[in-house]
């Protein structure tokens, strides 16, 4: 049997490499703007004044205060034309397919106010602090990270309150075993899923 360590890749083979090679790259430097670029928007948000519960609708049959009607219609804004139309659109008018195009349409700008809300919550989290032996602390205080009214009654909603348990988790793990960095990375993660999840048990 010839050693796969005396063969030579082929010209293909390299090509396929080259190709991920470059995309991986491109995806590196895209997740390093997209961070560099939602660190300076939360410390803006946070340098105004803005508060998680002010992100939150008021609800139906209420009126939403002016900053988050600015925010809500920022996200419809960046969606495709057609589904902008459908937002604005009146339901009254719709067949039943549009309907659910526009309820579609709308749960994406709800999803990514809830994954704006969700994050500036973990900005504004307590501060951890190093104990002497590497572990980190967190306040005594209720984890403000945690979706609200959330119980156990259905297996998503467990699932979510895991998920929100493993911050914990990576919170006594050894500072020689993850470093400061990557516990945030990993925090954010967390953030970001539990914020999806908890968009879609509020459907």
């Amino acid at each position: 049997m010839t050693q796969i360590t005396s063969k030579q890749i082929s010209t293909a083979t390299a090509a396929f490499i080259k190709d991920w090679a470059k995309l991986d790259n491109k995806v590196e430097d895209y997740l390093a703007k997209l961070k560099e670029k939602r660190t300076l928007m939360l410390d803006d948000l946070v340098a105004q004044g803005i508060a998680p519960h002010m992100l939150e609708g008021a609800g139906k049959g209420k009126e939403n205060t002016p900053l988050y009607k600015s925010i809500h219609a920022l996200f419809v804004s960046l969606q495709p034309a057609a589904r902008q139309r459908a937002i604005t659109g009146n339901p009254e008018t719709m067949t039943k397919k549009q309907k659910a195009y526009r309820r579609e349409s709308m749960q994406r700008v709800g999803s990514k106010i809830s994954k704006l809300r969700e994050a500036l919550k973990g900005r504004l989290a307590p501060a951890r602090t190093r104990t002497p032996g590497g572990a980190t602390n967190q306040s005594s205080k209720a984890n403000t990270n945690t979706p609200a009214n959330i119980t156990s009654s259905t297996p998503l909603k467990k699932f979510i309150e895991t998920l929100s348990t493993g911050r914990s988790i990576i919170n006594r793990v050894p500072g020689d075993q993850l470093s400061p960095a990557q516990s945030t990375e990993v925090q954010e993660l967390l953030d970001d899923l539990i914020a999806k999840l908890s968009a879609i048990k509020g459907k």
